[in-house]
């Protein structure tokens, strides 16, 4: 699942209003948790929810675009009624920058969230810029390595405007039902 992040209320267009864009969630998929402000809230909402539905066997498989601290992200996965594994860590262009980036600045200034970005023309991944079952100190070594490329909400939207390339981590996670 590659799910939808930002709430419409944090976008100056209504979320039944022709929106272009495929990176806005309606007012009903938003109910405060822990994560709400890192923009989590659908992904909640279907991991606490499809336990249930879930074969043995079953597995629901997420795209986790963290533009936000790994250790949130851990917290998050760790917070389900599931198993979980990452199979690939990515390094991804973000797509529809304008609506994305000015959605996250809205984020910051209603939660205080520290949302960041990654300048791609700055970045030396060494031609690894996905990194198959990557454990967590793998995870943490390409974050600490692509660290000097990093730049804020308020820094990506000044870059975005000027054509600089950026992009943000994503780390495809596998959740499986926990057997008792």
């Amino acid at each position: 699942m590659n799910l939808t992040n930002i709430p419409a209320v944090l976008s100056d267009i209504g979320i039944n209003e022709g929106i272009a864009s495929s990176s806005f969630i309606g007012r009903e998929h938003v109910d405060p948790t822990p994560f709400t402000p890192f923009l989590l809230d659908l992904h909640s909402e279907v991991l606490t929810t499809c336990p249930p539905y879930m074969s043995a066997s079953a597995s629901s498989i997420c795209n986790l675009g963290t533009r936000f601290e790994q250790a949130y992200c851990f917290r998050f996965v760790g917070s389900t009624d599931l198993n979980h594994r990452v199979l690939v860590m990515g390094l991804k262009r973000q797509t529809e920058p304008e609506d994305v980036i000015s959605g996250y600045l809205r984020a910051t200034q209603t939660y205080g969230t520290a949302f960041h970005f990654y300048r791609l023309n700055r970045v030396d991944l060494r031609d690894r810029r996905k990194v198959p079952n990557p454990n967590r100190a793998q995870i943490e070594e390409v974050t600490q390595r692509i660290l000097p490329a990093r730049v804020d909400g308020f820094e990506a939207n000044r870059l975005m405007h000027r054509g600089v390339p950026l992009g943000h981590l994503v780390l495809t996670t596998c959740f499986t039902k926990n057997h008792p």
